[in-house]
């Protein structure tokens, strides 16, 4: 039976591990080699080594199991909770970027994006299995630093979330920047202080 909230079948899920993780693996091989489109349960099947009859039964659809195999590689990192939001807000922004950008996850992430809207179990399932707890754990650090009156009350937290994940993934996703080590401080800085971004020193000529 579906799962309403991802679109996936726990039946048995975890009943062979080295199958599970076989299969994941096998998913990003193909979403790296020959996109969305191109990627098949037969062929997913195929490299993974096992039956089509075992991935449908654990998902339900392509989408889910592309999701799921997206979400295994992205990294929700640890709850930030050093009491200081500066530090904590640094520590969330460059797990962000580090997921965004790292080459493979790009190229996952990157056929994600294009089919996303096509494909509710895609997204569905990408939102159960890591998009809800990365939330949650930054939701919890700003919580906290209201509660310490680093932030004010009325803070719109989702809002906060959107804006440094949304400029990194527009940056490294859309644009193509490359990893700019710097931004994680200067995103910081922008929704602490207000700070107009400044250019590096390497980037001025």
């Amino acid at each position: 039976m579906a799962n309403p909230a991802g679109g996936t079948d726990r039946r048995g899920r975890h009943r062979d591990s080295q199958s599970h993780q076989a299969i994941l693996a096998a998913t990003l091989e193909s979403l790296s080699e020959l996109g969305y489109v191109g990627t098949t349960i037969e062929g997913v099947a195929t490299r993974a080594g096992v039956g089509k009859a075992t991935i449908y039964r654990w998902w339900t659809s392509k989408g889910a199991l592309v999701g799921e195999a997206l979400s295994s590689r992205l990294d929700e990192g640890p709850e930030p909770e050093t009491g200081n939001l500066r530090d904590d807000l640094k520590r969330v922004i460059e797990v962000t970027v580090r997921n965004y950008a790292e080459p493979e996850n790009a190229i996952a992430l990157m056929a994600f994006a294009a089919h996303v809207e096509r494909d509710e179990s895609l997204l569905s399932t990408f939102r159960e299995k890591f998009l809800a707890s990365r939330r949650l754990h930054a939701r919890q650090m700003l919580q906290r630093a209201i509660a310490r009156g680093e932030l004010p009350p009325d803070a719109d937290l989702d809002l906060m979330m959107d804006l440094w994940a949304g400029t990194i993934f527009y940056r490294s996703q859309i644009v193509g920047s490359p990893p700019d080590p710097t931004l994680p401080d200067r995103l910081v800085d922008l929704f602490l202080s207000g700070a107009v971004p400044r250019l590096t020193p390497e980037r001025r000529t």
